[in-house]
């Protein structure tokens, strides 16, 4: 990840092995992870969809990270470190 936009502030994010994001489809065997940007509105709307409420005061994207056909979540910068917020099902 470029934090803030700066080549300096590079930071690698939520590694895992290949092997966790494999899965079957049409009878090969796929890699099916993905990362997009995670809009505030997205974010609230994850939330909100998973516990029924609105999360803390969101003042900028983060980053969804999914599993194809399995799940996601978002990765968003707060108090100097990475938390997770929110991710759909």
């Amino acid at each position: 990840m470029f934090r803030g936009g700066r080549a300096d502030h590079v930071q690698e994010l939520a590694s895992r092995p290949d092997e966790d994001f494999l899965q079957g489809s049409g009878g090969a065997i796929v890699f099916s992870r993905a990362i997009r940007a995670a809009s505030p509105l997205l974010i609230r709307e994850l939330q909100e969809s998973f516990d029924g409420k609105a999360g803390r005061l969101l003042t900028h994207a983060g980053v969804e990270d999914m599993f194809y056909g399995k799940g996601s979540v978002v990765w968003y910068w707060h108090g100097g470190k990475w938390v997770v917020v929110a991710g759909a099902n």
